[in-house]
């Protein structure tokens, strides 16, 4: 009983205090200034009628709006409350009420307007002690589709500002009053230049009053800020019906539709209160780290730390930080190479080896983390909690004293008793102590063939450790060209070069980090190609290389691999 309580004590209260920490998580504490925005959806500015406008201010719990402050152009303006929202209390803040967050919005009207450009002019409004201001808007009127029988519309789904690394989708919507095969289309949304689309574009289609819509969105991003032109986007296309023959025919007139060009601002991200360990993350997040292990580690040893982010935001814009640039971190030695996380659940984890420098180091320190999030237009700042650790020094303990055998004065006699209790040797006893040589020679050979037998299974193992291996390095680059998802197709990448490397004889033993490779020759080439792809699958594939390229370099490379291990096996003594 007494074991089993000592066994709870030691082992189970760690994993007590982990899950306990992240199910109470440590709240931000945020004192943000009240902000306001005014701005039209794309779908509600129509032409010659009514245009809705969306007043949305974000503030502190205890700052109240009054309804009465708005102004617009300096005069009165008349607005509806619609609701108040508060953004995920439970995860960001410990409860409603002072010190927590409220996004408000309120709505008003602006007068028909024809098709065109327009601006939604600066409004003015209290909120608590504060007089706050909303920036200038534009928006695009269209003309009504109810007397169209084939229209266009192009625009963006997010409102707002955008920034860089932020996923914004770009939105076609094409009326069909009647069935139209389109002949001809340019679509400059679903390719801008400078910026990189997120897959391949999601169609879906339904039905709005006598009209049959077809919506084509495209994600995509940037991360370069900047004002980007949007050329005029074009569709023509005839109607088709089916001859006396039950052919499909096209009908004239040719039907043609267009959308006019904008202008699209990506804004850079504030300079005001960035914090250096700033990465382009975009949301709101919390962070929490643990040891993979327990007990004390020498100088040198491998320390795997687990942290996890989770919240609200943009995962894949969260980077792991440069610990080389944070305090505390010098007592450790840890790869230069980033690590990537994964994606799982609305959470991203990464997996960070540091090896501790010196017995001096007495925890891992705080990991610090910042985002950025763009509809509060604030940086946020959070860290890991530190992590207790025992380092031991490796210095070998100090020899015993040796014994020394003592000096013909410190010998000190035998008592006569002792001596006269002896026994005196006879023949008889020096026989029996005699061991024949025949002996040593059975021994011996005994122990050469226990040897051999030991040698012969080593290899019968080894052989079918050999042909139990699942899959080739040429199987695996197989699986990689055929795989859909860019993410495992790199990682099934990794994993072939670097068995191509073993199976060809060129590594001596199976390598599990490019690091590890020589710099040389074709280990040269195949490091630096797994080292762009730990680069591609954390932060993004470069603008000058993506998972094609990449894939096409690494099946060259396993080429080269296969073509030498079967002149290894040709060359090799039947």
């Amino acid at each position: 009983m007494v074991r089993f309580l000592l066994f709870i004590v030691f082992f189970a209260s760690p994993s007590l205090l982990f899950l306990q920490e992240m199910q109470n998580p440590r709240p931000i504490s945020v004192n943000l200034p009240p902000k306001m925005t005014a701005s039209v959806a794309f779908q509600d500015a129509i032409a010659n009628q009514p245009i809705p406008v969306t007043i949305t201010i974000i503030r502190m719990a205890e700052q109240k709006v009054d309804p009465t402050s708005f102004l617009m152009g300096g005069k009165p303006l008349v607005v509806t409350f619609v609701r108040d929202e508060h953004p995920n209390p439970e995860l960001i803040f410990p409860q409603e009420g002072p010190g927590s967050l409220v996004v408000s919005t309120y709505r008003f009207f602006l007068p028909p307007r024809k098709e065109g450009i327009y601006t939604v002019d600066s409004i003015t409004a209290k909120v608590g002690e504060i007089d706050i201001i909303s920036p200038q808007s534009t928006y695009q009127v269209v003309a009504t589709v109810s007397n169209a029988t084939l229209k266009l519309e192009a625009g963006i789904k997010e409102q707002g500002l955008i920034y860089p690394g932020q996923r914004v989708t770009f939105e076609y919507r094409i009326f069909f009053k009647i069935p139209i095969a389109l002949s001809a289309e340019e679509l400059p949304l679903l390719h801008i230049a400078g910026f990189q689309n997120v897959g391949s574009p999601v169609v879906t289609t339904y039905t709005s009053g006598e009209y049959t819509v077809q919506n084509i969105a495209q994600k995509a991003f940037t991360m370069q800020p900047g004002s980007y032109t949007i050329p005029p986007s074009r569709i023509e296309g005839f109607a088709f019906a089916k001859d006396l023959l039950g052919n499909i025919v096209q009908v004239p007139p040719l039907f043609k539709a267009d959308s006019p060009g904008f202008s699209l601002q990506v804004s850079p991200f504030p300079e005001k209160d960035k914090p250096a360990s700033f990465t382009g993350a975009l949301g709101i997040f919390s962070y929490y780290a643990r040891r993979v292990g327990t007990g004390p580690v020498a100088i040198g040893d491998t320390v795997e730390v687990e942290v996890v982010v989770s919240g609200r935001g943009d995962f894949d814009t969260v980077q792991f930080p440069d610990l080389s640039r944070q305090k505390g971190f010098a007592g450790f030695a840890f790869s230069s190479i980033v690590p990537a996380g994964v994606i799982t659940d609305n959470q991203k984890r990464f997996t960070v080896s540091l090896r501790p420098r010196y017995a001096s180091v007495k925890e891992i320190p705080p990991i610090i983390f910042s985002s950025f999030d763009s509809s509060l237009g604030t940086y946020f700042v959070g860290q890991t909690s530190a992590i207790p650790l025992v380092v031991h020094s490796n210095t070998p303990p100090p020899p015993p004293p040796k014994k020394t055998a003592p000096t013909h004065e410190q010998a000190t006699p035998l008592p006569p008793s002792i001596i006269e209790s002896n026994m005196p040797l006879t023949e008889n006893t020096l026989q029996a102590r005699h061991v024949p040589a025949s002996l040593f020679a059975t021994i011996v050979i005994v122990l050469g063939l226990l040897f051999l037998l030991q040698v012969i299974i080593s290899k019968l193992w080894h052989t079918w450790q050999q042909e139990k291996r699942h899959v080739s390095s040429r199987e695996l680059m197989l699986s990689a060209l055929k795989e859909g998802d860019p993410d495992t197709a790199l990682r099934l990448v990794r994993e072939a070069l670097l068995l191509g490397l073993y199976e060809a004889g060129i590594t001596k033993e199976l390598i599990e980090a490019p690091e590890l490779l020589s710099k040389e020759g074709l280990q040269g080439e195949i490091q630096r190609l797994l080292i762009s792809i730990e680069k591609s699958r954390f932060g993004g594939l470069s603008s000058n290389m993506g998972v094609k390229e990449i894939l096409q370099e690494a099946a060259k490379l396993n080429y080269r691999l296969q073509s030498l291990r079967s002149a290894g096996r040709a060359s090799s003594p039947s």
